[in-house]
């Protein structure tokens, strides 16, 4: 089978699309590090045309870094604890007003981990179950992001740090920019699981422009979901640059991706902001999940946020 790469679409910026990919292929180191290198380039892979068996997908997600294993067995895979799944269906989850509509799996522009202080490398995203509308998923690219910041807003952010503190009420994440979005279900298993996991979690900083090392481009490394406070700005200041910012951010510049079967994403997470749509209550969504680990600590913790 022949392996196709394009760009995922012109106007972007970022993203491809290789279509063809087959579990032969890679057995090929050179391969595995042409797929490195596009990963590098372009933040965002779509996978197409690939038989997307757990056992590819594994595979797959190990060219560009080592992969972690969920803490959760209930969640994993059969046979692959380095895959797990991300099911729509289910009583114990949320369940959002979005734009006059009930959904559940919604989530607002952010990072993985960025509450952490050593932030996930990356993720895959793999279908299973495809909802006949709804469950898209959004990417963001912060190395776009900053190209197109105002001169004089890159000389003022050069130094500073952003504070990102865990939490899984959406009231607490004022720079999501979701003046359309309500809570209307919050099942109680959900809600003391979420209590519990940011009394754990102390807050952290991380850098509000970062470089690229591989390219030597810089990202405005800025997650609207968690955002709390900037390191030796008044509350005021604060809040107006992480308004600015989230505005920025959260434009339509970024990408929709509609699933089709068996599509497979990768992106970086350093460099890429994404969320969930959410899927109408009623369809089902099912996408197997691979995290790709840090190889570093990016930011510091602290004692408190402010």
């Amino acid at each position: 089978m022949t392996v196709d790469v394009v760009e995922l679409q012109p106007r972007l910026g970022f993203g491809c699309i290789v279509t063809g990919l087959s579990d032969d292929d890679l057995d090929d180191d050179g391969v595995r590090a042409a797929l490195r290198r596009l990963w590098t380039l372009h933040g965002l892979i779509v996978f197409r045309g690939s038989r997307a068996t757990p056992g590819f997908q594994v595979r797959l997600g190990s060219c560009f870094g080592t992969l972690e294993r969920h803490n959760s067995a209930s969640l994993h895979v059969d046979g692959h604890p380095e895959l797990i799944w991300l099911n729509t269906k289910g009583e114990h989850q949320p369940v959002y007003r979005v734009a006059g509509e009930p959904v559940i799996g919604w989530f607002p522009w952010h990072s993985d981990t960025i509450w952490r202080a050593e932030v996930i490398r990356g993720g895959l995203l793999g279908a299973a179950t495809l909802p006949a509308r709804g469950g898209d998923t959004g990417f963001q690219c912060r190395i776009r992001a900053y190209e197109r910041l105002p001169a004089d807003l890159k000389r003022e952010i050069a130094e500073i740090e952003i504070v990102y503190k865990l939490s899984e009420n959406i009231a607490d994440h004022p720079y999501t920019l979701s003046d359309d979005v309500v809570r209307i279900v919050n099942p109680p298993v959900h809600e003391e699981m979420g209590r519990l996991m940011a009394a754990m979690a102390p807050p952290v900083a991380h850098a509000l422009v970062v470089r690229q090392n591989e390219t030597g481009r810089d990202y405005l490394n800025f997650s609207p979901m968690g955002a709390r406070h900037a390191v030796g700005l008044s509350d005021a200041a604060a809040h107006a640059l992480l308004t600015r910012l989230a505005q920025h951010v959260c434009d339509d510049s970024g990408y929709r991706h509609r699933w089709q079967p068996d599509d497979i994403l990768v992106w970086d997470n350093w460099r890429m902001n994404h969320r969930a749509y959410g899927t109408v209550v009623g369809e089902e969504r099912a996408l197997t999940r691979a995290t790709i680990s840090s190889p570093l600590c990016q930011g510091r913790v602290l004692e408190q946020v402010g």
